[in-house]
C-alpha cells in the first residue's frame, strides 16, 4: 500500500504541477491586467517581506518527521500522542510570536524598509499596502497550528490526500480571487482568497487526522532535555529556512527598493515559473522523505541512501532538462502570452531561463535535505546557505542597478552554483554519500541530449513559434524527440523497463 501511495503521490505531483502551470498561464495575465502591473508589483513586494514570518516554524516540520520515525520504530504509542501535543503547543506559541513580529514588520515599512517608488508618500497608498500586509500576516499565522495535522498525514505516507488538497488549492484559488477582482477589491483580493482556501484546507486536515488516522494528543509537561533536543535539531533547520527564504525574497526586495515596482513584477512572473520548475523535483523528493527517515532510524546505510539519492536525482534531472529545453524552444512566444501585462515579456523569458539554471542543481539534489536532517548533519548546510545569501546580496545589488531583473537573476545564479559546489564536497566527505557514483550516473544522462538540443536550437532560432498552434506543435516535437533520445541513450535498463511497463498500461498492449 505504501509503495502504491508513493507512486500515486508522484503521479499526482506531476498532475498538480501541470494544473498549477496551466492555471498560471490562464490566470496570471488576467489577474495582472485587472489589478495593474504596479499594484501587482506592490503585492509581490509585500509578500516578499511578510513571507519571512513563515520561518517561525523553525524547522519543526522536519523535526516532527525525525522524532516521529524514532517513536514509530519503537512502537511507542504514548510517545506519539505526547509528540503530537508537544508540537501543537509549540506551533500555537510560534503563531502568536509571528503575529507580533508581523506587526513590527508593518510598522518598520517606510522607515527601515523602503516602500516601492510608486507608493511614495501617498497616505492612501501606504494605508492600502499596510492593510494588505496585515491580511498576509493573519494568513501565515493561522497556518502554523495546522502543520501538526499536515505532518501526520505526511509521516503516515498518505500522499494521495496531500496532493489532492494541493490540487484543490490550485483550482479554487483563482475561482475565489477573480470574482473579488471583478468587484474592485484590487490586490487585497489575492490575499483574501488565500485566507479562505487556507481555512478550508486546515479543516480538511484536522477531520482526516481525527477520523481516518485516529491520531491522539496527550498533554504533558515536557522535560528540558526533550525541548533542548527538539530546538537543538530545529535551530539549524531554521537557519536553512531563513537563508533560503531571504535568498528567494532578496531579489524582489532589492528591485522594489532600488529599481521599481514594475521591475518586481517582471522578476516575480519569472520567479513564479522557476518555482513551478523547482516543484517538479521537490514534490518527488517529499514523497521519499518518510522512507529516508525510516532508513536512518533503523540504522543508517550509506550505500542504500546513495542509491535512493541517485535514483531520484536521475528522474529529476531528466524531467527538468526536458522543461529547460522545451521552455527555450517555445518560451519566447509563451512569455508573450503569459507576461502580456508586464512591461517586457522578453525580459520575463530571459530572467526565467536564468532562474531555471539557478535552481537546477539544488533541485536535482533536493533529496539531500531529508538525508542531512535524518542524520542530524544539517548544520554545515545552514552556514553554506548563509554564505550563499550574503554572496547573492553583494553580487545582486550592483547587477540589479545595472541590468534590473536580469542582473538580480544572474547574481542568484552565481551565488547558488558556488554554494552547491561546496555542499557537494560536504556530501561526499562527511555525510557518506558517494558523489562520484552520483555524478557518474548524472553525466551518463547527457548522452541523450544531443538530438533534442539540436531540435530545440532549430525551433528557437529558425522556426520561431509565433502562434498558439505552432507553439503547441513545436513543444510536442521537442517532447517526442527528447523522449525517444533519452529513452534510448540516457536511461538504464531498469528505467527503460519501468517506462515500457507504463506505456503498456496506457495503450493497453
Amino acid at each position: 500500500m505504501v509503495k502504491n501511495q508513493r507512486l500515486a503521490g508522484i503521479a499526482m505531483s506531476y498532475i498538480s504541477v501541470g494544473i498549477g502551470f496551466v492555471t498560471t498561464i490562464l490566470y496570471t495575465p488576467i489577474m495582472i491586467q485587472m489589478v495593474g502591473e504596479v499594484e501587482y508589483g506592490i503585492y509581490s513586494w509585500a509578500l516578499g517581506i511578510i513571507q519571512n514570518l513563515s520561518l517561525f516554524q523553525m524547522g519543526l516540520y522536519a523535526a516532527f518527521t525525525r522524532f516521529h520515525a524514532r517513536c514509530k520504530a519503537k512502537n511507542d504509542v504514548i510517545g506519539l500522542a505526547r509528540l503530537n501535543a508537544l508540537f501543537l503547543s509549540l506551533y500555537i506559541v510560534i503563531a502568536l510570536i509571528a503575529f507580533g513580529c508581523g506587526m513590527l514588520l508593518i510598522s518598520a515599512c517606510g522607515t527601515i524598509i523602503a516602500y516601492p517608488a510608486e507608493i511614495g508618500n501617498d497616505p492612501t497608498q501606504i494605508a492600502a499596502a499596510n492593510r494588505l500586509m496585515l491580511l498576509m500576516v493573519f494568513n501565515i499565522c493561522i497556518t502554523f497550528p495546522t502543520y501538526i495535522f499536515e505532518s501526520n498525514i505526511l509521516v503516515n505516507e498518505r500522499f494521495i490526500v496531500l496532493r489532492a488538497i494541493t490540487i484543490f488549492r490550485q483550482l479554487f484559488n483563482p475561482m475565489i480571487c477573480l470574482p473579488l477582482l471583478m468587484l474592485g477589491w484590487g490586490n487585497i483580493s489575492l490575499s483574501f482568497a488565500t485566507m479562505i482556501i487556507t481555512l478550508v484546507t486546515s479543516l480538511v486536515y484536522m477531520v482526516y487526522c481525527f477520523r481516518v488516522l485516529r491520531i491522539r494528543f496527550q498533554l504533558y509537561v515536557p522535560k528540558w532535555k526533550e525541548l533542548k533536543e527538539v530546538f537543538g535539531f530545529s535551530f539549524y533547520i531554521l537557519i536553512n529556512l531563513v537563508v533560503d527564504q531571504v535568498n528567494w525574497s532578496l531579489d524582489r526586495i532589492l528591485l522594489g527598493s532600488l529599481v521599481s515596482a514594475s521591475a518586481v513584477t517582471i522578476y516575480s512572473m519569472a520567479d513564479q515559473l522557476s518555482r513551478y520548475f523547482f516543484n517538479f523535483s521537490s514534490m518527488i523528493s517529499d514523497v521519499y522523505t518518510p522512507k529516508i527517515h525510516r532508513i536512518v532510524a533503523m540504522g543508517s546505510n550509506n550505500d542504500e541512501l546513495t542509491h535512493v539519492f541517485t535514483q531520484v536525482a536521475r528522474v529529476q534531472f531528466m524531467v527538468l532538462s526536458l522543461v529547460i529545453m522545451g521552455f527555450f524552444g517555445v518560451g519566447e512566444y509563451f512569455c508573450s502570452l503569459y507576461a502580456a501585462a508586464a512591461s517586457s515579456d522578453h525580459e520575463v523569458f530571459v530572467v526565467a531561463m536564468i532562474l531555471f539554471f539557478a535552481v537546477l542543481l539544488p533541485a536535482i539534489q533536493y533529496m539531500a535535505i531529508p538525508i542531512l536532517q535524518a542524520k542530524n548533519m544539517h548544520r554545515y548546510k545552514a552556514f553554506i546557505n548563509l554564505g550563499t545569501v550574503i554572496a547573492n546580496g553583494i553580487i545582486s545589488v550592483p547587477l540589479s542597478l545595472m541590468f534590473g531583473p536580469v542582473g538580480a537573476a544572474i547574481g542568484t545564479l552565481i551565488a547558488n552554483v558556488i554554494g552547491q559546489f561546496i555542499l557537494n564536497r560536504y556530501f561526499h566527505e562527511k555525510v557518506g554519500l558517494n558523489m562520484n557514483y552520483f555524478w557518474h550516473h548524472m553525466v551518463r544522462i547527457t548522452r541523450g541530449f544531443l538530438l533534442p538540443l539540436l531540435c530545440v536550437l532549430m525551433i528557437h532560432y529558425v522556426v520561431r513559434p509565433d502562434s498558439l498552434i505552432s507553439m503547441v506543435l513545436a513543444g510536442a516535437l521537442i517532447v517526442l524527440v527528447y523522449g525517444v533520445s533519452v529513452l534510448r541513450y540516457s536511461m538504464t535498463a531498469r528505467e527503460q523497463r519501468v517506462v515500457y511497463r507504463f506505456l503498456k498500461k496506457v495503450f493497453g498492449h
